[in-house]
């Protein structure tokens, strides 16, 4: 019996599409190559996998090289099909119009959409400047007329990009509820959102660019004037090639960043990326990588790997805090491998004092260089459930610390590679630090754990080294610095050590230890910077 889909194609079977699959392809045709269809169905699953498919109210993945395919949505291939009007040039990379007399109609209008509830996003793989003030995707007339505007617009002829997503008609030429940022570079994936009457927000490649809390106007929404693509406001056309848009619902910054990785990862196995962060199979390395915008393929590959270990071995969970420290730069080595964003709440590393950051990761100065990780034990932490840990790269000064913080002396949760007496100290909220003995080098991964009140445990490289009888005794209310101790507020004992990985979160059991090892030094070696 012949497939539903249509398909010539030996080894399609309509039971490894998703439904939604099937009645986009049902709608389209038959497409270009195999990978064509199976890259259709991981978007589709992704987006349902990661709670996105419910906020889209149109998607054009645009995966065919003629107007037909292209013109269809993905969310729902009966409703809001684009037409293209004027010249367009399809092929398989998207589709390009020539920036005189190209757009294309949605059938989408305000009345579609949600007050304080939407998105429009647009993949440009075109570096260029067109002329007038042209609008990606969205509706924009006269802005001296009485409209609603909604729209974004990636690069206007004065170098800004632009988000505007409604404003009150009764207010001519007003500026309620628009996001105007500096973007000298038009290619990328660009997303406007609003999810509530004083939060409007621009992102590009899942980076925040611009934001709003200025609230628009409260009115009903109305109006059958639809959203149009590469059309803006007096006659001016984009010259933007598109490779994926989509309008629906609000998104709050980790949609954006899950988005901008399964759109990316969609690009990427189309190739067809104009971001260079490479593909890989996990969604959390992958949005890991589109912050930092890691482009090196080894780099991608480490990181993914290192992801996929710590859940294989259940320590993903147990992780609040994990830095990778790669790509490079204090830019990529700020990022939390856990909730890549640059944020305080997600425990994002600012670097102060004299830092060296390169491809074997952080080395301070030894004299005023510390990290500030914004985690602090009392409120995010559990006093008997804790660990940390570092992976150091050289043996260093003595008696400096290299994560630490302490707000009184029973409340201390520290690692101090080599003390004066070149030992190895530590406290997991706990009193003063308790030495372990002699390593004969501060080289390696070093681990401090609690799991009861009564003692914590002390591992270099996956193996027990000692447990200390101590029990605990409270929380620092200071927050942990990496490379110096945080001495309520006042940075000291400053550490000189090259270090590769830092991890803050729940405590880890004696396997958990030991498998911890194994995952960050296979991550090491595939760095080649392993000790």
């Amino acid at each position: 019996m012949p497939s539903k889909l249509g398909i010539a194609l030996a080894g399609i079977q309509d039971a490894q599409f998703d439904p939604a699959t099937i009645a986009f392809i049902g709608a389209v045709g038959t497409l270009a190559t195999t990978g064509d269809y199976y890259a259709i169905n991981n978007l589709v699953t992704d987006l349902k996998l990661n709670g996105l498919w419910d906020k889209m109210d149109a998607i054009y993945p645009f995966i065919g090289d003629t107007a037909t395919p292209n013109s269809y949505n993905l969310k729902n291939p009966s409703q809001y099909q684009l037409t293209f009007f004027g010249g367009w040039t399809h092929t398989s990379s998207g589709a390009l119009p020539n920036g005189s007399n190209a757009y294309a109609t949605t059938g989408y209008t305000y009345a579609d959409a949600t007050t304080n509830d939407t998105h429009l996003s647009y993949y440009s793989r075109t570096q260029s400047t067109p002329s007038g003030y042209p609008v990606e995707i969205g509706n924009a007339t006269n802005p001296s007329s009485p409209v609603i505007e909604y729209n974004l617009q990636i690069r206007s002829t004065g170098n800004f990009a632009f988000s505007r997503q409604y404003s009150d008609p009764a207010q001519p030429g007003q500026i309620d509820g628009q996001v105007f940022t500096s973007n000298t570079d038009s290619q990328g994936f660009y997303i406007g959102t609003r999810t509530s009457s004083t939060s409007h927000k621009l992102y590009k490649n899942g980076l925040q660019i611009g934001s709003t809390n200025t609230a628009a106007n409260s009115y009903t929404l109305s109006g059958s004037t639809a959203i149009q693509i590469a059309k803006g406001a007096g006659g001016s056309y984009s010259n933007r090639q598109v490779a994926f848009a989509s309008i629906g619902k609000g998104l709050t910054d980790a949609q954006v960043l899950t988005l901008t990785s399964i759109v990316q990862r969609y690009q990427f196995l189309q190739g067809r990326n104009i971001v260079a962060v490479p593909a890989v199979q996990d969604l959390d390395a992958q949005n890991f990588l589109m912050a930092a915008q890691i482009t090196d393929s080894t780099q991608a590959s480490a990181v993914q790997n290192l992801t996929a270990g710590l859940k294989y071995y259940s320590l993903w969970s147990k992780m609040q805090a994990a830095y990778p420290f790669v790509g490079g730069s204090a830019t990529t080595h700020k990022f939390n491998l856990k909730s890549p964003f640059d944020a305080d709440a997600s425990f994002r590393i600012t670097f102060n004092g004299g830092f060296t950051q390169n491809s074997n990761g952080i080395t301070p100065n030894g004299t005023n260089g510390y990290a500030d990780t914004f985690y602090t034990p009392s409120t995010s932490g559990s006093q008997n459930d804790q660990h940390i840990s570092v992976y150091s790269r050289t043996s260093g000064g003595r008696n400096c610390k290299d994560l630490g913080t302490l707000s009184t002396g029973s409340n201390q949760l520290t690692l101090d590679l080599r003390s004066a007496a070149n030992e190895f100290t530590s406290a997991v909220n706990s009193s003063d630090d308790l030495t372990v003995g002699l390593f004969g080098t501060a080289a390696g991964l070093f681990l401090s754990s609690r799991t009861v009140s009564t003692e914590f445990k002390i591992f270099r490289n996956g193996t027990l080294a000692k447990t200390p009888l101590v029990a605990s005794g409270g929380r620092s209310t200071a927050k942990a610095y990496i490379s110096a101790l945080n001495n309520n507020g006042t940075a000291q004992q400053f550490s000189d050590r090259n270090l590769a990985w830092a991890s803050i979160g729940t405590g880890l059991s004696d396997t958990d230890a030991a498998n911890l090892y194994t995952v960050v030094q296979a991550y090491e070696t595939a760095l080649s910077r392993q000790v």
